[in-house]
């Protein structure tokens, strides 16, 4: 038996997988296990892993962004490696964190994180229903909503009400099955008028509101969509940004220039943070007349200020606590 001293990095995260893929999507899991392989264990794997120091993580990170890797995956690997750090406090196989607050590169704005400007939707549109109507229509719905294209794809006709939409699950279209929506949590979604006239045009086929026209018992694969996407986005030469994904950014950054509430867009948009929120205000440096029907009229809110209750809030970010998981024992 191996004393916590000498277990190394890669021996701890062996055995610490099982345990994390029990309490993360299989989605996530999969990410992880990307993360560790291609990233922690050429850095840190024969390492004993209570001897890895601040240090030796900032060099990591420096040597990442040497390679050069995208700013979006370091900060993914600092991420994954605090986890791991904060769970092997917990069983009692290091003492320290080192990677907790370790510089973060700035985050990039290119490719999902930009939004699509107003003047490309009616292009986009027009191009994509001159090749599939219904991808066109789920395109605008998207617009519409802000949805992820998962949470978009789940919706069953059970799931709508008269003027919102219930996120009740996400489709994983290369599993080809359901699952809860991201952070599992249900919400309800308020919709615009040109969402619900979008709903009300759709021929109810199946269960699915957007389903496979060739297998009407699941929806379409998000692969279907963004192939469609990326045709018509060279064929009419957009620019690269033009992706499913940025279309939820427009909808968010729409919302914080019409001035709504920004804790009713993050419940509008199932932000389980509100740093996410606080980013598309960094963007949103324009104001914008009122857009999606008055910014969805239960949304605008005289926002009152608080004023900040520590030096963390002070400074432009947000208190940070600890995460309590459940005690689990490394097996020996």
């Amino acid at each position: 038996m191996k004393s916590p001293q000498s277990v190394t990095f890669a021996e701890y995260v062996e055995s610490w997988r099982p345990y994390m893929r029990r309490t993360v999507s299989p989605e996530t899991g999969d990410q992880y296990d990307v993360v560790v392989d291609r990233y922690l264990l050429p850095k840190f794997g024969p390492m004993p892993l209570a001897s890895i120091t601040r240090p030796d993580v900032v060099k990591a990170v420096r040597a990442w962004l040497e390679q050069p890797l995208k700013a979006n995956t370091v900060k993914g690997a600092i991420s994954v490696l605090g986890r791991i750090f904060r769970d092997a406090i917990d069983t009692g196989d290091c003492t320290a964190n080192p990677a907790r607050d370790v510089a973060r590169p700035l985050k990039t704005l290119k490719g999902r994180g930009q939004p699509i400007e107003d003047h490309l939707m009616p292009e986009l549109l027009t191009g994509l229903r001159m090749r599939r109507a219904d991808i066109a229509d789920l395109v605008a719905f998207l617009t519409q909503t802000g949805l992820r294209i998962g949470e978009a794809l789940g919706i069953q006709w059970t799931d709508i009400g008269p003027e919102t939409v219930t996120i009740a699950r996400t489709w994983h279209s290369r599993r080809h099955r359901s699952g809860p929506p991201k952070g599992r949590r249900v919400r309800t979604v308020h919709l615009t008028d040109a969402a619900r006239a979008i709903l009300a045009s759709r021929p109810k086929v199946s269960q699915w509101v957007w389903p496979n026209p060739r297998r009407p018992e699941r929806p379409i694969s998000s692969h279907t969509v963004e192939a469609n996407i990326r045709e018509v986005r060279k064929r009419l030469d957009l620019p690269e940004h033009v992706k499913p994904h940025s279309l939820r950014h427009s909808y968010g950054t729409k919302l914080i220039q019409a001035d709504v509430n920004p804790r009713f867009v993050q419940q509008q948009m199932g932000h389980q943070s509100d740093l996410m929120t606080r980013y598309y205000s960094q963007r949103a440096v324009v104001p914008a007349p009122p857009h999606l029907d008055d910014a969805l009229r239960l949304g605008v809110r005289p926002v009152t200020r608080q004023p900040p209750t520590d030096d963390r809030q002070a400074a432009g970010g947000s208190p940070r606590g600890r995460v309590i998981r459940g005690p689990w024992r490394r097996p020996r």
